[in-house]
């Protein structure tokens, strides 16, 4: 039935006439519903949740009650009965927004006496997650998240008595999309239909049944489907894969598909035939090509050439749908497919000429499929039919042939591009084909199209019908109302009606970000006139200030030319959390100009702040030295960046901005980013900030958290009004800091203002955990892989080398996002594209190891190359920024656990990497919701330590042969540079010349090993410089270090007031060489310089010694610099300063070699 074309339906007889109720369906069909939604589902648990009707006090007889939340209208609508086919009740015709939220659907079933307590099986199919009611009370429901509704995945025996009952669904949408349908059907026990009277109208059921039903679970064929077992046959493995992937019913979030696929294909005796059904059904491409070609050409040499043609056919088919156009004609041209004369073959050869796009051969596609269309006639595939229709866009004819064509062979056809082929025939023809189909309407999209459509042809009233309705049944969409305003206007006698404008300013609340929306309603309304709906002041303007008030601060303390660069005056960011969960952020600054701009682009304001995917410019202006104001000569307003281009700027004009980001919808969906601001008070001692001013406005039953790092402010102001609680946080004198060279990050210095939907971390990690949940579940695929990669290793510590070296070195480290955006990947998904960032990896990680039976957790890490830990240490606002993800393995037996780090290539088991130590974490699963500390690593973790032997020449020029061994950081390093033989020789030839050398010349041979145990990498190589030593008249001088010092580099200030931050590649590491210097022939060492030892306590230790070896013209120089402490305080700088420069003494001696006759004339 879900096949079959629907018949042609009554032409619409306008809302107020149409008919919401249905004959009794013979086939069973519920036709009649009631819908009521959406309902927010950001935690996921909203399945199970009583909520609208279902809450409590409330009751679904009472149709006329409304669950507004925000702009958003929760009311009930009755559905129209031709749009409730096989397919389902299409909820996109209804429900908006319909991500992560849930919605309801009620039937009034009524029970003829002739079935009074007979059984009956209520069948219920849905996209999505579902729970079944009959009479209020629950009966069966699945948390599945099914993609698509094909099959009925719930039933329920009914021995009701007979009269009037209440059938009634709750569905949800997670985070990833669904198609959004949902069936019910009614048979007898032997699945014979049957039809019962229903109606959307609920107003009766106001009083429970006399009688209780007897209601009983039924199981389903999809439940004995989908069961494949421990070791199921092959046909039943298939029959499962088939109906998670064809039939939608994988759960999208621990898709089980995959893993039956990798049982299937790498079975025993699996067939041709059954991997080429895997190819076409795999959800991922790598694996459906390989699987096809594999069938191909495993169907060719078994001679069964239906498989070969079936696997090569959906192959091109596969090829063509991710635009591969050369890889599909390559397939065309092998055999079985290249003898094939059939339709489906030369369907697939036209839609390669067609998508070529070369000159012309558009064309011919499109007469090759009229040409098979002239030969099959009433047989002509649908396939074909869809091709014409999609490739006749400038043949309107034709395009209106295929769409009545395809109208009368496939079901849901007479959509928006059925009725707009009308359109070429008139506006007449047009609004007769939109009467007969928009009862049919699947879409609410469509619907506006069709609107659309009549209103450009100039059909006026019919426009504003279908628009009308479109407002009705999708009230939350806000194209419907600015379509319906457009075809209000001007339909009475003033120019613009109220109506019209009625309709607009709907739709400017229901996109408040949209500026275009807000410009012309001021234009409709006059852009002066009190109250007008396109100058509505909203709460957050009453925060903007009067030009007045930042222009005295101006005068009142005067810019001081050669000490700053420019200057705020003012700053204030309001924050208000709307009722319908989105949150604005209004930002309004005034700065003053110090040093005028020299060029044209200095014109252009810069880093005007955009908090949030909509922005809109509310005003700019300048404020002249003289009194005067002038407007920007260029300005965008809206968009994700508003740009303002000012006029000509004089030192003492002040530039005003004011800015609103919106957030794209309701914030706290986990398919969106987590919520949060932070707003850094004060600002650089060369920019300062005369005012600052954080405003929340939030409501009081559900208010955003706050907090203040750093400091507090210098006053908060609190009031509360209409239910909503407004917080001010006012600095008159904000503070400044210098600009220091390895400072802080701005957040670990000033004051800091932060707000998040996340009391504390308890709530982000329930949020995240929920999120993330049946991630890590392992399937057929990740166990047969895990059991394949630790074969034959007997102990835990090899087990989980084979699995971190795999997903270090086989997963490719790519950003690639996710469905769910801030989300990470599955692992599924990274198993076919071999490739995924850091969380990913570690999902992938977490994954194999349970499937072994090691527990592990994934780890949110904030590195230190962020550099913002004050930002998480907040206990009453969680701000999750956090940069990485990697695994926490716990240790056993009182040992302690291990960091597993595999985002990169070059990753191994060893010491955890310099950027995840010594920051702040939060872990996933283990342990209580709180902020930790990672591991303080240790110097000994990350280093080189070197042999070199240098062979001095009398010119100064030399031989160096080196072995190193790098460990930790510095091996990763290594492992990053040297993967490639050929490369090697270069990248030393760079290595060395970063240090002292002037010139070197490696040779080709280098030697590297980069899997040594823990993590290490050792490099063995020889090269040659020219100026290995200096040369001073006849003597010889041999340099340790560069000419450059660790005190120019690490603490150039003789005072700071901000600490000292180093980088990860810097603290913790060690760097120990051992140099032998051999002496050239005519030459000897001069008295040799002392060494010395240079204990930096916490700071770290540099040592240096020489020696003369006993019978050889040689001497041994150890060097031993060890940095330790990456955070340095003020009070210490100091000493590390003094530290710094007793290294850099030690550093820069030298070894000096004289010629042996000198040296003898000076020996007494």
């Amino acid at each position: 039935a879900s096949l079959a074309p629907e018949p042609p339906a009554a032409a619409w007889p306008g809302a107020r006439a149409v008919s919401y109720d249905a004959p009794p369906d013979p086939s069973g069909l519920v036709k009649a519903f009631a819908v009521l939604g959406p309902f927010q589902d950001s935690s996921g648990g909203g399945l199970a949740r009583r909520e609208g009707p279902e809450a409590e006090g409330q009751r679904f007889s009472d149709m006329s009650a409304r669950y507004a939340w925000g702009v958003y209208d929760v009311a009930w609508r009755r559905s129209l009965p031709a749009a409730s086919t096989a397919r389902g009740v299409p909820l996109d015709l209804y429900i908006h927004p319909r991500g992560e939220s849930c919605t309801y659907l009620a039937s009034r079933v009524t029970v003829p006496a002739a079935l009074d307590r007979k059984p009956l099986v209520a069948h219920v199919a849905a996209a999505g997650a579902v729970r079944l009611l009959w009479d209020g009370a629950d009966v069966a429901a699945s948390d599945v998240e099914h993609e698509r509704l094909v099959l009925d995945r719930l039933a329920a025996r009914v021995e009701a008595p007979a009269g009037d009952h209440l059938l009634a669904l709750k569905v949800c949408t997670g985070a990833i999309g669904d198609e959004g349908r949902v069936r019910v059907r009614f048979t007898d026990e032997q699945r014979r239909p049957v039809a019962l009277a229903t109606s959307s109208d609920l107003t009766p059921l106001t009083a429970p049944p006399a009688a209780p039903s007897a209601v009983t679970p039924v199981r389903t064929a999809l439940d004995r489907a989908l069961e494949a077992g421990a070791s199921p046959a092959l046909d039943q493995t298939l029959t499962a894969v088939v109906a998670r992937t064809l039939g939608g019913a994988d759960d999208q979030r621990s898709p089980r598909a995959p893993g039956l696929l990798d049982r299937l294909t790498r079975a025993a005796g699996v067939s041709a035939d059954a991997i080429a059904m895997a190819g076409w059904v795999s959800p991922f491409g790598a694996n459906r090509s390989g699987w096809l070609e594999a069938a191909r050409a495993r169907g060719l040499a078994d001679k069964d050439r239906a498989t070969a043609s079936f696997a090569q056919r959906r192959l091109v088919a596969a090829h063509l749908a991710s635009d591969r156009v050369d890889w599909a004609a390559s397939a065309l041209r092998e055999d079985p497919l290249r003898s094939a004369r059939d339709p489906e073959a030369r369907v697939l050869r036209a839609l390669v000429k067609k998508k070529l796009a070369a000159s012309g051969l558009a064309r011919a596609a499109l007469d090759d499929l009229l040409a098979i269309e002239r030969e099959q006639k009433d047989r002509t595939p649908v396939v074909v039919w869809q091709e014409i229709a999609a490739s006749a866009r400038f043949d309107p004819a034709l395009e209106l042939r295929a769409a009545r064509r395809l109208a009368e062979v496939t079901p849901e056809s007479r959509g928006a591009d059925y009725v707009l082929a009308f359109g070429h025939e008139g506006g007449a023809a047009l609004e007769v084909a939109a009467a007969g189909a928009l009862a049919q309407q699947t879409s609410a999209q469509d619907v506006i199209r069709i609107g659309r459509a009549l209103h450009d042809a100039g059909r006026a009233a019919w426009a504003r019908e279908v628009l009308a309705y479109a407002t009705h049944v999708a009230p939350n969409q806000p194209a419907a109302f600015q379509a319906l305003a457009a075809a209000r206007q001007g339909a009475d006698a003033a120019p613009w009606s109220a109506l019209s404008t009625a309709a607009l300013g709907r739709a400017r609340d229901l996109t408040p970000g949209d500026p275009f929306l807000k410009a012309e309603l001021a234009l409709r309304m006059g852009e002066g006139s009190a109250g007008a709906p396109g100058r509505r002041r909203m709460r957050d303007e009453q925060h903007l200030v009067a030009p007045d008030v930042f222009l005295a601060r101006a005068r009142k303390d005067p810019a001081k030319k050669g000490e700053i660069a420019d200057r705020q005056l003012h700053w204030v960011r309001v924050a208000t959390y709307h009722p319908d969960k989105r949150v604005s952020q209004l930002m309004h600054y005034a700065r003053e100009i110090v040093i005028e701009p020299r060029t044209d682009q200095d014109l252009y304001e810069r880093d005007i702040p955009a908090e949030a995917a909509d922005t809109e410019l509310l005003f700019a202006r300048v404020h002249r030295k003289d009194g005067t104001v002038a407007q920007p000569d260029e300005q965008g307003a809206g968009g994700q960046r508003p740009f303002v281009r000012w006029p000509k700027l004089k030192a003492g004009d002040v530039v005003e901005v004011a800015v609103r980001s919106w957030t794209p919808g309701p914030v706290g969906r986990r398919g969106d980013a987590p919520f949060y601001f932070i707003d850094y008070v004060g600002s650089t001692d060369t920019r300062p900030i005369l005012y600052n001013e954080v405003v929340v406005d939030s409501p009081k039953s559900d208010p955003l958290a706050i907090d203040v790092l750093n400091g507090k402010a210098e006053r908060v102001l609190t009031s509360e009004k209409d239910g909503r609680q407004v917080t001010r946080f006012i600095w008159d004198d904000p503070p400044e800091v210098p600009e220091e060279p390895l400072a802080p990050h701005l957040s670990e210095v000033l004051p800091v203002v932060v707000g998040s939907t996340f009391h504390g971390w308890h709530d982000f990690r329930e949020w995240y955990r929920g999120a993330v949940a049946g991630f890590m579940e392992p399937d057929d695929q990740v166990r047969r892989l895990a059991a394949e990669l630790t074969k034959g290793k007997t102990t835990r510590e090899e087990k989980l080398r084979a699995l971190f070296d795999f997903v270090a070195d086989d997963i490719r480290y790519v950003n690639f996002v996710s469905g769910e955006w801030w989300l990470p990947n599955r692992p599924q998904e990274l198993l076919a594209r071999r490739q995924g960032d850091c969380d990913d990896k570690a999902m992938l990680l977490i994954t194999l190891l349970k499937s072994i039976g090691i527990e592990a957790t994934e780890v949110l890490v904030q590195t230190r190359y962020t550099g913002q830990p004050s930002l998480l240490r907040s206990e009453v606002a969680a701000i999750p920024v956090f940069d990485h993800g990697i695994a926490y393995l716990p240790g056993v037996g009182g040992a302690p656990g291990m960091w597993l780090d595999a985002t990169s290539p070059q990753s191994r088991l060893g010491p955890l990497p310099a950027m995840d130590a010594r920051t702040l974490a939060l872990f996933v699963d283990d342990g209580p919701p709180k902020i930790v500390e990672t591991p303080a690593s240790s110097p000994a973790d990350h280093g080189v330590d070197a042999e070199w032997t240098i062979a001095l020449q009398p010119s100064g020029a030399g031989e160096l042969t080196a072995k190193e061994r790098h460990i930790g950081d510095a091996a990763f390093e290594l492992r990053s540079n040297l993967a490639e033989a050929d490369a090697r020789a270069q990248w030393v030839e760079q290595y060395l010349a970063y240090g002292w050398f002037p010139t070197v010349d490696v040779k080709p041979k280098v030697a590297f090993q980069a899997d040594l145990p823990h993590g290490a990498a050792s490099l063995a190589y020889e090269a040659r410089s020219e100026g290995l030593a200096r040369r001073e008249g006849a003597d010889l001088s041999v340099p340790l270090s560069g000419t450059s010092t660790m005190t120019s580099q690490l603490a150039p200030l003789v005072k700071r007031t901000l600490p000292v931050v180093l980088p990860p590649s810097l603290a913790p590491r060690h760097h120990h060489r051992t140099i032998t210097i051999v002496a050239p022939a005519g030459y000897t060492f001069a008295e040799l310089p002392p060494g010395g030892d240079e204990d930096g306590g916490e700071f770290g230790r540099a040592t240096l010694s020489f020696a003369r070896v006993p019978g050889r013209n040689a001497v041994v120089v150890k060097e031993r610099v060890v940095l330790d402490r990456s955070t340095i305080p003020v009070a210490q700088y100091a000493a590390w300063r003094s530290w710094l420069q007793r290294v850099d003494g030690l550093q820069h001696r030298m070894v000096r070699l004289v010629p042996v006759a000198q040296a003898n004339k000076q020996t007494p």
